[in-house]
């Protein structure tokens, strides 16, 4: 069963939705019994990273999902579900993550790039993400897809190996990170189409 995390303010119902277009067993979990059975987790997006953290430590989650992150059960953290991945987090202040991917996420930084002074914060619609290399997420997919993007930071691996596709809005930054069984996408895949779900499909098969 795939457990996704019904995080407030988030997009749990609309992931729980593409899932059942795929005819994968899912349902939406918010208990320590839900993670502890499921044999795959998501972290959906949420409007509020703080929000997020508040939720898991009051829900009592964090300890399971890094219990199952130590299982090798696979865990898809998308949006902000991915920045709950790295180990720092600054956005809206700054919070510790949950340390499965190392590096940090920092807001999307367009001053330093005059010729990116153009492009818009947040980053919202679709746009092309090109793969860094082949991957369980994006197999049966070329790079170049396009996917829907909502945010206004982004992750910095620590190590580039466990950057997965990049995209770009003035800058690079990293759409998809990878380490073992722990994925996380910038992108929204719910809000992707066909490329999305095909995304989706895969994290399903692992």
């Amino acid at each position: 069963m795939i457990a996704i995390l019904d995080v407030p303010g988030g997009g749990a119902q609309a992931l729980l939705r593409a899932f059942q277009r795929l005819d994968a067993d899912v349902q939406a979990a918010s208990s320590i019994a839900d993670v502890k059975h499921a044999a795959k987790i998501v972290i959906p997006d949420s409007n509020s990273f703080p929000g997020l953290i508040r939720w898991l430590r009051d829900s009592h989650l964090v300890g399971p999902i890094l219990l199952a992150a130590e299982q090798g059960r696979p865990i898809l953290g998308v949006g902000r579900g991915l920045h709950l991945l790295f180990d720092v987090c600054h956005d809206d202040g700054q919070h510790t993550g949950l340390g499965l991917i190392p590096g940090k996420v920092i807001p999307l930084d367009l001053g330093r790039h005059p010729a990116a002074q153009h492009f818009l914060i947040p980053h919202r619609g679709p746009n092309q993400v090109r793969w860094a290399g082949d991957g369980p997420l994006t197999s049966g997919l070329p790079s170049g897809e396009f996917f829907f993007f909502d945010h206004a930071a982004h992750a910095e691996p620590l190590d580039t190996a466990h950057v997965g596709a990049t995209c770009n809005h003035g800058i690079d930054f990293c759409a998809l990170a990878w380490r073992e069984r722990i994925f996380g996408v910038q992108f929204l895949p719910e809000k992707s189409e066909a490329a999305g779900l095909k995304v989706l499909g895969n994290f399903a098969g692992l």
